[in-house]
């Protein structure tokens, strides 16, 4: 593999600790109050790597709303400085993760 060749990875960030639900039903509203909490606290997460990527002109993807998750291409030679960006927990090759996206 050329080090300039590109591989579609899931990148996937330290997670983040959220308390949990109160044992009793939710109403709707509480229950909205809550995932957009969460999904407000990954974009803080996700923006400084998101950021940080784009620097190195690497193309993302995507980025989960619901998960420390982001897919991107990134260069052979450019997989090393993306595992030691810090709030990287670890880098999968998306391949791996594509057969939970076509059930």
């Amino acid at each position: 593999m050329n080090p300039d060749d590109t591989v579609e990875v899931g990148i996937w960030l330290n997670p983040i600790i959220f308390q949990l639900f109160p044992e009793r039903d939710l109403s709707e509203q509480e229950y909205k109050e809550i995932l957009d909490a969460k999904r407000e606290a990954y974009a803080r997460k996700e923006k400084p790597i998101l950021d940080i990527l784009k620097a190195k002109n690497i193309n993302i993807r995507y980025a989960s709303q619901y998960a420390p998750l982001i897919y991107a291409q990134v260069p052979v030679k450019l997989i090393t400085d993306v595992e030691n960006i810090h709030e990287v927990d670890g880098i999968y090759l998306a391949e791996s993760f594509r057969h939970c996206w076509i059930r």
